[in-house]
């Protein structure tokens, strides 16, 4: 299934192979107001999106790799740490819940490749706003950036289930990333 993300003059286009779809689906209902069947352009970045089974997608030589220290964050749900591979134009970012390969250059080549599981929603979602933002911002757009943290206690997340809003508790941490980005686009373009 394809699926686009079109926000500005950035149009991230997710390739969801069968074994994606529902790992992905807290992704797509977070960045549900920017996501849509249909391109607003040519896709900037393309991304293929699968399942993720880090004991069999990944050689055993690299979980021996020291981890990197990748994005630290006041939020632990936003740290990111990852086994770093390089293989020719591409580095692999690997940890436990996500498997991305990036191309060292997204300038030159557009393109690239996710493995997804249920743990992989808040690395997804930064990896992905930080990708709108970078683009955004090399093209000369004034990209305001906001960003909150609310912890939430024990029982919370199910009183929150049953009001409909998100469903992972960590994707809270991150809607205010969502909430700029949208309202950015409202304004620019009433």
């Amino acid at each position: 299934m394809i699926q686009y993300l079109n926000f500005l003059h950035t149009t991230v286009q997710f390739d969801l192979a069968d074994d994606a779809v529902d790992v992905f689906a807290p992704i797509h209902r977070f960045f549900r107001h920017l996501m849509g069947d249909t391109p607003a352009q040519q896709p900037t970045f393309r991304i293929a999106v699968h399942g993720y089974d880090p004991s069999t997608d990944v050689d055993a030589e690299v979980w021996r790799l020291p981890l990197s220290v990748i994005r630290r964050s006041n939020a632990a749900e936003f740290n990111f740490d990852a086994h770093v591979v390089d293989r020719g134009g591409r580095r692999l970012y690997v940890n436990r819940a996500t498997l991305l390969d990036a191309p060292v250059d997204a300038r030159k080549d557009d393109t690239f490749h996710l493995r997804l599981t249920e743990g992989s929603v808040v690395q997804v979602l930064d990896f992905v706003r930080d990708l709108v933002i970078r683009h955004e911002e090399d093209l000369g757009t004034v990209v305001l950036h906001a960003s909150g943290a609310h912890r939430r206690r024990s029982g919370d997340h199910r009183r929150a289930q049953g009001r409909g809003q998100d469903h992972h508790p960590a994707v809270g941490a991150a809607s205010a990333h969502l909430a700029v980005l949208h309202r950015r686009q409202a304004l620019l373009h009433p």
